[in-house]
Order: structure tokens, then C-alpha cells, then sequence
């Protein structure tokens, strides 16, 4: 599945990889977005497994976060009214907070009875208690953590591991021993760029997924995103955002809004610092978690929690 070269440097957090004779330069600074993790899994599906685990369909879903309201749960009821009975196995990108991408898998029986469902996560965070409701609303089951899984070494390839995640899950495979990120995100861009090849899809169809290879590949290799802030004139960084960041924008914008006095001052703060020299997330989330356990006790702030980090038990609440 992986390529066998040894790792070639040839710029800061960039590598050169080999699948099948073709070279590939990665990026592993650049994190995947919600269009990448869906193309990318789907394409799989279609390449390496036609569609099917044994004689059991695969279906692949777009991404869900937890920061729309009853996302899940709407797209599974959608799920649900398109396949109202057989078995099959659902594959889902989750965005958790709009910083980490987790994998979900749903398997059903014949009577479309959830027989099967695991959170498939590379890091050790817990599973966000609204996804757990959300399952429950539907199918009156929870998931379960799987803790055989592919692990990141590094913060920024949580989407690449999901997606290798729920592949050797559903079909119930351990995952391989020192595979590297590289390796991981090399293949998936291998399987994008082979994905032309299907016989008996029209050529609009297959123009436009050469389109998406090229554009990903661009994109993962400058570590671009596809949205750019500096359009937005309340943007104060030079920073690119992704169509799914700026849903969470807005929705983080609405739940400050809710809040008023010191606690909104404070938190308006926090979202304005800027450390010398660093705008990782985790030194801004880690201010935004200060200020949110000082102000705990106010229901609009544990709104805000939840909107931020998908649960409220992330700061103890």
C-alpha cells in the first residue's frame, strides 16, 4: 500500500516519496480540508475496492463536524431513507472542533440494525459526547474508541490517518508497523491521480477528477488552503481559511455575540492574542481554555464551549 523509499528531505517539513514510479513531493505542514478528506476516501473505495469489502457495499460520506448543529444525525437519517435495508458499511470524515479530523465507521445488517460503530482516532482525545447523542437519536447505540489504529506523529496529519484508519477498519485490518505520514499521504495522493482510469464514467466526470488531483497536489505541495482570508477586511492575519474554518468562524462569532460584560471582554481578548512568533492553534486554544474555566458558570460561555471544542468536558464543565 505505502511506498518503500526511504525518506528523501529536500526542504523544511517537505519529503520526496515514490508510489509506482511516480515521485511526489509532500508537504506534511498542509492539513487536509473537509473537500480533500471526502475525494480522497471515496476515491479509494473506488480504486482498491470497486465499491465493496468481501460482498458488503462501502459507502463513503462526505465530511461531518461537530460544530453544525445535528450534522450527524441529519446525515444519517439521509443515509438511513437512501439505503432502507441491506448490509453495508458507512466510512465518515469527522472534523472534531475544526482542528482534528477523526474517522467513523457504521456497520449495518440486513434489517439496517448498526451493528458496528467505531471512532477511530489517531490521537488519545475522547469521543465528543454530541456524537454519541446524535448516534444514539438514530440507531440507540454508541461508539466505541478503537485504540488499534494508525497513531500521527505529528500535528497536522490527523486527516490522512483517518482516512487510513477507516480503510483498515473496514476490512478489520491491524494497522502496519512504522508507516510513516509521508508514506500515508503519498498513497492517497497516488490513488487521486490513478482515479481517471474507471471504465465507463464520462469524460466531464473524469476531466474534473484530474482537475482535483492537480489542485490538491498544488495545494498540499505549497501548503495552500482554498480560501483566502485577506478577502475578508475582519481578518487580521494573512493566514488562508478553509470554507469549513469559516463556518466555524461565523458559528464562534454568533456565540460570542450571545455573551455579554466581563466574560465577553475577556474572551474577545483571548481570540485577539497573538504570541511572538507563534500562531500554532494550541497556543491560542490553550488562552481561550484559560479564560473559558474563569467564566464556566455563565450557560452562554459552556454554548461556546461546545461550539469550540465539541464538548463541554474539554475545560472540566
Amino acid at each position: 500500500m505505502f511506498s518503500t523509499r526511504p525518506q528523501e528531505n529536500i526542504g523544511t517539513g517537505i519529503s520526496m516519496e515514490t508510489i509506482d514510479g511516480v515521485d511526489y513531493e509532500i508537504n506534511g505542514a498542509y492539513e487536509y480540508e473537509d473537500q480533500d478528506t471526502a475525494a480522497i476516501l471515496n476515491a479509494i473505495l473506488r480504486v482498491e475496492y470497486n465499491g465493496l469489502v468481501g460482498n458488503i457495499p462501502i459507502y463513503g460520506m462526505g465530511a461531518v463536524d461537530t460544530i453544525t448543529p445535528h450534522q450527524l444525525e441529519q446525515r444519517l437519517r439521509q443515509e438511513m431513507d437512501s439505503h432502507p435495508a441491506g448490509s453495508r458499511l458507512v466510512l465518515i470524515p469527522c472534523n472534531i472542533g475544526n482542528y482534528h479530523w477523526v474517522g467513523l465507521l457504521l456497520e449495518f445488517d440486513e434489517a439496517n440494525a448498526c451493528i458496528r460503530a467505531e471512532f477511530l482516532n489517531s490521537t488519545n482525545s475522547d469521543i465528543p459526547p454530541t456524537l454519541q447523542r446524535q448516534l444514539e437519536s438514530i440507531y440507540h447505540r454508541r461508539f466505541v474508541k478503537r485504540h488499534d489504529v494508525i497513531k500521527q506523529s505529528d500535528g497536522t496529519s490527523c486527516g490522512a490517518c483517518a482516512i487510513a484508519n477507516l480503510i483498515l477498519r473496514m476490512q478489520s485490518v491491524a494497522p502496519p508497523g512504522g508507516v510513516r505520514m509521508a508514506q500515508i499521504r503519498a498513497y492517497q495522493l497516488n490513488v487521486l491521480r490513478i482515479d481517471d482510469n474507471e471504465p465507463g464514467i464520462p469524460e466531464h466526470e473524469l476531466a474534473a477528477r484530474r482537475r482535483f488531483f492537480e489542485a490538491f497536489n498544488q495545494r498540499q505541495r505549497l501548503n495552500q488552503r482554498t480560501f483566502d482570508s485577506t478577502q475578508w477586511r475582519f481578518f487580521k492575519d494573512d493566514s488562508c481559511k478553509s470554507e469549513s474554518e469559516m463556518l466555524a468562524i461565523t458559528a464562534l462569532a454568533e456565540s460570542v455575540s450571545a455573551i455579554y460584560g466581563p466574560a465577553r471582554e475577556q474572551i474577545l481578548a483571548a481570540f485577539n492574542t497573538i504570541l511572538d512568533g507563534a500562531k500554532e492553534h494550541k497556543f491560542i486554544l490553550d488562552r481561550i481554555r484559560d479564560v473559558l474555566w474563569e467564566c464556566r458558570g455563565e450557560a452562554k460561555v459552556q454554548a461556546l464551549v461546545g461550539s469550540l471544542f465539541g464538548s463541554k468536558d474539554i475545560i472540566g464543565m
